[in-house]
């Protein structure tokens, strides 16, 4: 028997975990091998999604950028729209910039659809800010059911905007209200711009702790890590007090961790 052969004769389990080490488009290359793999990957307990796989960057030229989004997304888009939705999804993993932003968020809903036991989103640049999709969780939604499979949420970018902190931390909630089984929950540079002091906006250093607050109704949730870059301890302290008063019964892990050391 050949190595080719040996390696198609093992259980589809093993088969995926090879797979799970190789880049996306890698993986579903995998197909042309032999029959036995041609439809190995749309049955892949993992999708990965992942800009840099096409070379994209934030030092792309424009007409570069826009031909390799283009080659980027109808990968992307055809990966979740074949990839079959029965299986059981362990992990959805996206990392990407905002060319385009309904591409991404096209994506994350897809995703978000799978009901995947770990979500994690990496929204590089900063840009613009990116927000979870909650309009599609609202109450009585057939669509979006809860998401029972769900451990982990890992969010890298998300919630960069000019809201309010409070504006944000109720979009998440109307999020994880829909995971409960969610037990770990990871902000990646989350929630607000990061500068270094010199940039920072003298007129923004006040610290705001409000009193009252929603609860957020997720009993399992135990860890909350949060990692930053800039010590603006304005900022962190308001998200910890908020934190912790949202989610009592859950511990905060601090980490900095700079991304341009």
């Amino acid at each position: 028997m050949s190595a080719e052969d040996r390696l198609s004769a093992l259980p589809d389990g093993l088969l995926h975990a090879i797979m799970s080490f190789l880049l996306a488009p890698q993986a579903v290359q995998m197909s042309l091998l032999s029959r036995r793999w041609r439809h190995l990957w749309r049955s892949a307990p993992l999708i990965k999604i992942d800009s840099h796989d096409f070379g994209i960057s934030g030092i792309s030229s424009r007409d570069t950028m826009d031909e390799r989004w283009a080659r980027f997304e109808d990968f992307a888009t055809n990966l979740l729209l074949f990839h079959d939705n029965i299986s059981s999804l362990g992990a959805f993993r996206l990392r990407s910039r905002l060319h385009n932003m309904c591409h991404v968020d096209r994506w994350v809903r897809r995703g978000i659809e799978y009901c995947p036991s770990v979500l994690q989103i990496q929204i590089l640049g900063f840009d613009h800010g990116f927000k979870l999709p909650v309009d599609m969780l609202i109450e009585n939604s057939d669509k979006f059911p809860i998401f029972d499979n769900m451990r982990t949420l890992d969010l890298y970018g998300c919630f960069c905007n000019e809201y309010e902190l409070n504006d944000k931390l109720e979009a998440l909630r109307s999020f994880i209200k829909n995971a409960p089984c969610l037990e770990k929950l990871i902000l990646q540079y989350c929630m607000y711009y990061s500068f270094s002091d010199s940039e920072w906006e003298p007129e923004r250093k006040n610290i705001t702790l409000h009193r009252h607050g929603n609860i957020f109704q997720c009993q399992k949730l135990k860890l909350i890590e949060v990692i930053y870059d800039y010590d603006h301890d304005h900022q962190l302290i308001e998200l910890l007090w908020s934190l912790g008063r949202s989610l009592p019964d859950a511990s905060i892990k601090l980490s900095k961790i700079e991304l341009f050391p």
